[in-house]
């Protein structure tokens, strides 16, 4: 655990620093990482690019679903952040994640970044997830873990979306706007596998024309 390096840093210090940046994140962008529920209709509807609303109110309430946020609250590069290399800063990370520091959710994702950001984002790149019927990514991140749905369910982000990972056994549809037609590669049969996702499967959503619901079910 991060306790176990009190050279490299203390818990205590790892914590300060990491609400400090959060609070400078949210009075700098006013984003949070955490959407209004009815982003997937203001979205749909030209919110993003109105300018009746100032930029930091749409970060505010839509940030993460207009692609001017990442969901730990900082800023992407629409949104006015700057790109970050992505490397290591801790001696330790090979132990740290050997002890699962990359997937503790105790750990917020800017602070994963923050020091371990190379070897979290290979971990997670070759690690199966965890999942009751299947995972959609954005970038090396999980965007969306379903459990078996009942309904098609509407995804709306502004970044592209780079794999999925089915459960053997499942099955993920995924449809462009309007539904149903089916994304490229629609469906994904399940055998706990990755699968790159191409065409207007990897499109970028969040546009006024660009739309996805999905659908995950097993038997």
């Amino acid at each position: 655990s991060l306790k176990s390096h009190p050279p490299i840093f203390s818990m205590q210090s790892v914590q300060t620093t990491a609400v400090l940046s959060a609070l400078v994140h949210a009075v700098e962008s006013q984003c949070t990482g955490a959407d209004s529920s009815s982003c997937a209709s203001w979205v749909k509807n030209g919110y993003c690019t109105n300018a009746a609303s100032s930029m930091d109110q749409r970060k505010l309430h839509c940030g993460v679903a207009c692609g001017f946020c990442y969901r730990d609250g900082t800023q992407t590069a629409a949104g006015g952040g700057t790109t970050v290399t992505c490397v290591d800063n801790n001696a330790n990370c090979a132990s740290l994640v050997a002890t699962g520091f990359c997937t503790n959710a105790t750990y917020s994702d800017a602070m994963k970044k923050q020091y371990c950001c190379k070897t979290c984002t290979d971990a997670a790149a070759t690690t199966p997830p965890t999942t009751t019927c299947g995972v959609i990514y954005m970038g090396s991140s999980i965007f969306v873990n379903s459990g078996p749905t009942t309904a098609q369910q509407t995804i709306t982000n502004a970044s592209p979306l780079t794999r999925v990972y089915v459960k053997t056994g499942c099955n993920l549809k995924m449809y462009t706007d309007p539904a149903p037609t089916h994304a490229t590669g629609s469906p994904f049969a399940g055998a706990d596998a990755f699968v790159t996702l191409t065409g207007t499967a990897a499109s970028t959503l969040g546009s006024a024309s660009t739309f996805f619901t999905y659908e995950c079910t097993c038997p």
